[in-house]
């Protein structure tokens, strides 16, 4: 056990030196500084001649390319280096002694989004220009996410956006529905289940209409769904009448059906077959009850 724990230790000081030695070495090409000036020079040319000038191993992979326009006046190295290989899409690391060029790569990542429309999110990315000219972006709107190549940093900064714009408190939304065949009360209740934590709906029954509240991504699903939900499913009922003549009724009661609902009037029954949903079956009869009266047939 001691044996282990000493083993641990000296693992633990090699490491600390290891990393001192690594800062230490980028302090020291901190104090080297370097003066160029280059006019649309090939990139791996000038890297060769701050190696020159620096003493510096400088090693470029072999599909490090570009050119180079800039002046620098006793600058220090790794701030040139940073700022040359910045726009030709390179970058170096430190190994040992040795500083190695290569072209910064680009890696792809997924985000998936819970409150956000992937849509809207790949349209706010790219209107403000956040993937660099090398960075694509695919949306996939089954899944509601988006697949985003770009360098790291770029990536990095997608990421940050994404991050700050998918939450509820950023995508909450209200919208009004006015359903053409079913109760208001009735749609509530169907949809209730497809609401997020942050949703809501609220029914007006005098309007028969509903204002639901919640996330972009939720909306759109709750709106497919209602257009799912709100079909013409008819049923047939027959309103016979005492006191008032089916044919009067006849002009009246066409404005309270839905559009899809029809009716048949038997004069010889003195009744209306109204063939319509539920909630147009409720407001004719109604509105039938209302007006079959002594009180309001009285000539």
């Amino acid at each position: 056990m001691i044996k282990a724990l000493l083993y641990l230790l000296v693992g633990a000081l090699w490491l600390g030196l290891g990393l001192t030695l690594c800062s230490a070495e980028e302090g020291a090409l901190d104090s080297i500084n370097v003066s160029v000036d280059f006019t649309n020079t090939d990139l791996r040319y000038v890297l060769q001649i701050i190696s020159v000038r620096t003493g510096l191993s400088i090693i470029p992979d072999n599909d490090v390319t570009g050119k180079v326009t800039a002046r620098f006046i006793d600058k220090p190295v790794l701030e040139v280096l940073k700022r040359i290989l910045e726009v030709n899409d390179c970058e170096y690391t430190l190994v040992d002694d040795i500083i190695r060029v290569i072209r910064i790569p680009v890696i792809s990542r997924i985000f998936p989004l819970k409150f956000a429309l992937a849509s809207d999110i790949a349209s706010s990315l790219e209107s403000l220009l956040l993937l660099s000219p090398k960075g694509t972006l695919k949306v996939d709107e089954e899944v509601n996410s988006l697949l985003v190549s770009d360098k790291r940093l770029h990536l990095e900064e997608i990421a940050s956006f994404i991050q700050e714009l998918d939450s509820p408190e950023k995508q909450l939304r209200s919208q009004s529905f006015s359903p053409q065949f079913l109760r208001a009360e009735k749609l509530a209740s169907l949809i209730k289940d497809y609401l997020s934590d942050n949703g809501e709906v609220v029914t007006y029954p005098s309007t028969n209409s509903l204002l639901i509240t919640d996330t972009s991504y939720h909306m759109t699903k709750i709106s497919s769904l209602i257009q799912g939900l709100d079909r013409f499913q008819p049923e047939k009922k027959v309103f016979p009448l005492k006191f008032a003549l089916a044919s009067d009724m006849e002009k009246i009661i066409k404005g309270y059906l839905s559009p899809e609902g029809t009716f048949e009037m038997n004069e010889e029954r003195n009744e209306l077959a109204v063939t319509d949903t539920p909630y147009y079956l409720e407001k004719a009869g109604n509105l039938l009850a209302d007006l079959d009266s002594p009180e309001k047939q009285m000539r």
